[in-house]
């Protein structure tokens, strides 16, 4: 076996009296440095990165040792610029490529000399991170209807130290109040883990190749089942030249080749060192959501009233903090600092030569200035008059948010829990108004974690025994997704890495260990297969999702579905609908009618005055024939396909208004179904339906045509893909041949592995 070995493994520190890195690679005691960074276990809940650190040993003195402290800040031969807060980096070079493996400020400094002449400091460098469990932000304003990344900027903003680059997503909620549940001590890390749990999301630092810290805020939906391997690069040797039409190289302008930027899938087949397994330990099977519901002042309101007077000797001023509380309902509150407006003389305070009210009015020798903060106000006070006055009124008032009673929804598995007892989990998200985020998250739990399994948690390996495993070590970070398999042990799966550990030995030799998350099932994985649902009418067949929030009021939005109707005439049949109580929503049927063949109907509840419809028939649709038929909504502007080809002649009702809200609303496949009444199912589908998919953007007619030509399953059309379905584990596709489902066999979304709560009747087919 040949050793691979780094072309160099250098330190630097930034020079902060100049403008350069200096490099101090000669001081470090290689056998030393050890670097972690990111999340350091699986636990469904451990979502924030820890504080990533580089430890390393420097020698503290010249070459003799004759001259001592190059690396203590208060000794005079300490090295210009090297200080606590500098900033430090270690670079792998390898195949031409210069990697930033780690970058942060030093953070702690140990100084260790013997009597043998061995002067050493021990040094830890931290990552962006330290920043984010040792800042207080409690100068932040409550803000109102913002999303994740919103709020993560805010957050990072307020840290004060700007990172050297981000990567945020926009967050999946409009959350009605961000900030609202701080304290005065609350630090960036406890307010992060609020937005990341109510998102179910991650925050993490990526020590990437050009930077070595770049901060990632990642939602529920950013890792879906849409996301494929991870790829990292191969040699150069190995890459090749980029070419022209006629096999000549496209040369620069120099007269060089231009090296193709190849790579591979991060496959990792038996080469891990070690893996570390465990059995049962990641089992749930009563799991609990508690969401916070919050009311906000719609007008001002007086939010501290003054109980006890103060009293204020002549010329003294003197500093209070106080806590808010709406003086009319007595409620505790936080306030929106933006809305609060400094008192005024007379209406909101006085002050009066004695404690009761009376004697002399002294309140214009007052001066009363306020600095809001979100969980408290600080109130300084002067008097300056002769006498000894004593504050009798005291307002303050803006508009506030309150805290209601915290809801909570909990799912069990009565099975399961007979079987291995209470293995519970309690999440809580502050953010949050109300259950629905949670109630589907916990299903997906239920149905991912109800029974034990073997799940590989960590693997170590060797940087230098092959290619893969060094270029492996120099880009895979967290949140990259890897294949592991180990055909002895029966691993074979893709894993999310979460933390990063590493050691160097003497000789450039590099330990490295992943800690790992199982990505969840997928149809890119393989994981994951697609099947037919069969409908059958007159029934209540029916697959239903509950409420989806992702697909609540998209102000663009396409749905494709592959539909394969048996030849009853005279049936109205629905494709997808979502609907909510009696009161409207989106539902898309097809019938059939003997002379004109096949029919589109759409339902489009508006706001004030019914609804608006449209309809269309199409004579390219034959029973007994598996056929695309593709749907796009945009406000109340419809289009129809059928087999990618778009129908032309469109019947429209028109209606007043915008559609109506849809939050809250079920989801479901194949019929219909209000949440109230529970019996409500109108119109059951006749046939077979499969690869139901919903998009968040308007689909071109090049798109819904490529749909059909690829076929069910195709994956070239993904962009802004929300849902799909019906699918199953690809493990279970046997259980699932010709079954007859009961709303205990669980059907569920490729994208987000939401999970159904209704399914009964429904005959599952394999696809052909």
């Amino acid at each position: 076996m040949t050793r691979v070995e780094p072309t160099s493994i250098k330190y630097y520190y930034y020079n902060n009296a100049g403008t350069a890195w200096v490099e101090i690679t000669d001081y470090v005691n290689q056998n030393t440095v050890h670097g972690h960074w990111g999340m350091r276990s699986n636990e469904y809940t451990d979502r924030l990165a820890e504080i990533g650190e580089l430890k390393m040993d420097l020698r503290n003195c010249d070459m003799t040792g004759g001259t001592v402290g190059y690396f203590d800040p208060d000794d005079a031969n300490v090295l210009t610029g090297w200080a606590k807060n500098t900033n430090v980096k270690m670079v792998v070079a390898y195949d031409g490529v210069d990697y930033t493996r780690f970058y942060g400020k030093v953070t702690d400094i140990n100084l260790v000399d013997d009597t043998y002449n061995k002067h050493i400091a021990s040094v830890t460098v931290s990552d962006w991170m330290y920043n984010a469990y040792n800042k207080k932000i409690d100068q932040l304003s409550i803000a109102t209807e913002k999303r994740g990344g919103y709020i993560v900027d805010a957050i990072v903003d307020a840290v004060g130290v700007t990172p050297q680059a981000t990567s945020y997503s926009d967050g999946e909620y409009e959350f009605p109040a961000a900030f609202d549940s701080m304290t005065m001590t609350t630090t960036a890390a406890t307010e992060l883990n609020k937005v990341i749990l109510s998102e179910n999301g991650y925050f993490y630092c990526r020590h990437d190749k050009t930077y070595g810290e770049t901060l990632v805020f990642e939602t529920e939906n950013d890792r879906n089942g849409l996301r494929a391997v991870s790829r990292i690069p191969v040699l150069t040797a190995d890459s090749g030249y980029l070419l022209k039409e006629d096999g000549g190289y496209i040369l620069t302008e120099g007269g060089g080749k231009i090296i193709l930027d190849a790579a591979t899938n991060a496959d990792f087949n038996g080469m891990m060192k070690n893996y570390f397994r465990e059995h049962g330990e990641d089992i749930l099977n009563k799991i609990t959501v508690t969401a916070y519901p919050k009311r906000v002042d719609a007008t001002e309101q007086t939010i501290y009233s003054l109980g006890t007077p103060i009293v204020l000797s002549s010329n003294e001023t003197k500093t209070i903090t106080v806590k808010y509380q709406n003086a009319s309902t007595k409620e505790s509150c936080n306030a929106i600092t933006s809305s609060c407006s400094q008192p005024v003389a007379n209406t909101d305070y006085l002050m009066n030569t004695k404690s009761d009210g009376t004697g002399t009015d002294l309140t214009s020798s007052l001066t009363v200035s306020v600095t809001f903060y979100t969980a408290e106000a600080e109130v300084k006070l002067t008097n300056a008059s002769g006498y000894t006055g004593y504050v009798t009124r005291l307002y303050l008032k803006g508009k506030a948010v309150y805290q209601d009673s915290p809801i909570k929804v909990t799912k069990t598995d009565s099975t399961s829990i007979t079987a291995y007892g209470i293995n519970e989990l309690n999440i809580t998200q502050l953010y949050q108004r109300d259950t629905k985020q949670g109630d589907a998250m916990a299903k997906k739990l239920l149905y991912n974690r109800k029974n034990p399994h073997t799940n590989l948690t960590r693997v170590a390996m060797i940087a230098n025994i092959s290619v893969a495993l060094m270029f492996a070590f120099l880009v895979i970070d967290i949140g990259d997704i890897i294949n592991v398999k180990e055909t002895g042990l029966n691993i074979d799966d893709e894993y999310y890495v979460h933390g990063v550990d590493f050691n160097i030995r003497d000789g450039n030799v590099i330990d490295y260990s992943w800690t790992l998350s199982k990505a969840p099932d997928s149809l890119v994985f393989g994981s994951n297969s697609l099947i037919a649902a069969e409908f059958n009418a007159p029934s209540t067949d029916i697959i239903t999702f509950g409420s989806i929030p992702a697909l609540e009021d998209l102000p663009q939005q396409s749905m494709t579905i592959w539909a394969y109707p048996d030849s009853t005439a005279g049936v109205w049949g629905n494709l997808i609908c979502t609907w909510i109580d009696n009161a409207g929503g989106i539902e898309w049927r097809l019938g059939y009618n003997e002379t004109n063949g096949y029919r589109f109907y759409l339902t489009i509840v508006c706001s004030t005055s019914g609804t608006l419809q449209y309809s269309s028939y199409s004579g390219s649709m034959f029973p007994n024939n598996w056929s695309s038929l593709g749907l796009t909504i945009e406000g109340t502007t419809a289009k129809f396909y059928i087999n990618g080809i778009l129908l032309t002649t469109i019947i429209e009702v028109p209606a007043v208004g915008a559609p109506k809200s849809l939050k809250g609303a079920n989801y479901a496949i194949g019929n219909i179904r209000s949440i109230d009444p529970p019996s409500d199912y109108h119109y059951p589908f006749f046939g077979k339906l499969a690869d139901a998919r919903h998009y968040n953007r308007i689909l071109s007619d090049a798109e819904m045509a490529q749909i059909h030509s690829e076929g069910i399953g195709g994956t070239g059309v993904t962009e802004g893909l929300l849902f799909q379905a019906p699918v199953v584990r690809k493990s279970d596709l046997t259980y699932f041949t010709d079954r007859t489902l009961t709303d205990n066999d669980k059907i569920v979304d490729n994208i987000s592995g939401i999970v159904s709560i209704q399914s009964a009747g429904v005959i599952t087919r394999i696809l052909p």
